[in-house]
């Protein structure tokens, strides 16, 4: 009898784990499904032991194994790696779920796609159906792709190419979305801003900015100058919460390119502002809007949540042609405010003078999920 088992190959970006984790926390809740998230790199391994969320939602369903446990000495990490894949091994000669982000699409890995291709599936890396990858051709970013293994691949929220030239296909809802996630949160979501925010008052809600790297050094080719408009758009941003920020407090999700020494030399004088490294979806129970200067991925969880989201940007012309003056995910975007600093403040002001409601939000009750019957053999 196949073990009820999942080993979960994550990308060295934490988005991935993010994505995968609410539908790891129903396999256990619902269906006792153990799982392994195995991770390659040292800066992945860092971020999920960093992030309070994340950390705790990976022990609640299983483990981390930290596939060479960081060892410097080029012989033991090597032992140590061999053990691991050979435990890994045996583990799938027992049946369980292999589940990646297309790690077991390149080599040395591929071996596991191929030898267990009916237990194999691979998952898109963010946990929406977006749609920017269509404009990559305009904005410089071309994702690399490799010929899938494995009979199964999941998409997110809609139709799309991803899953061509794959046996199986299934369309999931958005993992955020669905409610074994909201419920989750919501239990947790007082622990985690009584350990890490209890000095935030929020019965007014409060403000969410999404940082860019803010590194003078990086290129954001979306933008008209692809150095200097994302501190600027960041400062003025800033300029018009602070207004609010002695009745409204100003929580800020650092990008994780986002230099934070010169993110706390901006804000160190201010008041009621704070850096926050919370899950999107716990502030979006609280949140008032959510602002970014070019879409971030964390927008459509608190769209999800009914939470306001405003993109505040510069798109350069290409772009903003291609898109006919639109967000790349409009569908998540409440309000697109292309370099009008009068249209932003006339916006904040409109959602400031709404009285603050929590989102109410309960999430997608499916019992009868196609994958998630596949995936515990029903």
């Amino acid at each position: 009898m196949p073990i009820n088992h999942n080993i979960v190959f994550v990308k060295n970006k934490l988005i991935s784990i993010d994505t995968i984790l609410p539908i790891l926390i129903e396999l256990k809740k619902d269906h006792g499904y153990y799982s392994d998230v195995v991770v390659f790199d040292k800066l992945a391994h860092k971020a999920i032991n960093e992030n309070i969320v994340i950390k705790d939602g990976i022990e609640y369903v299983g483990r981390e194994i930290f596939i060479t446990n960081g060892i410097q000495n080029k012989f033991f990490r090597r032992i140590y790696l061999i053990k691991n894949l050979f435990l890994i091994f045996i583990k799938s000669v027992f049946g369980a779920n292999l589940l990646h982000f297309g790690a077991l699409d390149q080599h040395p890995l591929k071996i596991f796609g191929i030898l267990f291709k009916k237990n194999v599936y691979r998952f898109p890396g963010s946990g929406y159906n977006f749609q920017y990858p269509k404009y990559s051709k305009y904005h410089g970013n071309k994702p690399k792709n490799f010929k899938k293994v494995g009979d199964n691949c999941v998409m997110f929220g809609g139709t799309s190419d991803f899953c061509d030239d794959t046996k199986f296909s299934y369309n999931f809802v958005p993992p955020r979305s669905r409610k074994v996630w909201v419920d989750y949160i919501r239990e947790r979501s007082n622990l985690y801003f009584n350990k890490l925010h209890g000095d935030i008052k929020l019965k007014n809600g409060f403000f969410v900015i999404a940082t860019g790297p803010l590194l003078p050094t990086v290129r954001l080719p979306k933008l008209v100058d692809p150095i200097n408009d994302c501190q600027r758009l960041f400062m003025e941003t800033l300029n018009v919460l602070t207004r609010y920020s002695d009745k409204i407090p100003i929580l800020i999700k650092p990008h994780p390119l986002t230099d934070i020494e010169l993110l706390k030399k901006i804000i160190y004088k201010e008041n009621n502002m704070f850096i926050t490294y919370l899950h999107p979806s716990i502030l979006s129970l609280y949140a008032r809007v959510f602002i970014a200067n070019q879409f971030s991925n964390i927008l459509a969880d608190a769209y999800t949540f009914g939470v306001d989201t405003i993109e505040y940007t510069n798109y350069n012309n290409n772009l903003l042609n291609i898109t006919h003056g639109k967000s790349l995910e409009e569908q998540f975007v409440t309000y697109f405010i292309n370099n009008d600093y009068s249209q932003l403040e006339m916006v904040v002001s409109n959602i400031v003078a709404c009285e603050h409601k929590v989102s109410t939000y309960k999430g997608i009750f499916d019992n009868n999920s196609k994958l998630i019957n596949k995936i515990t053999r029903k």
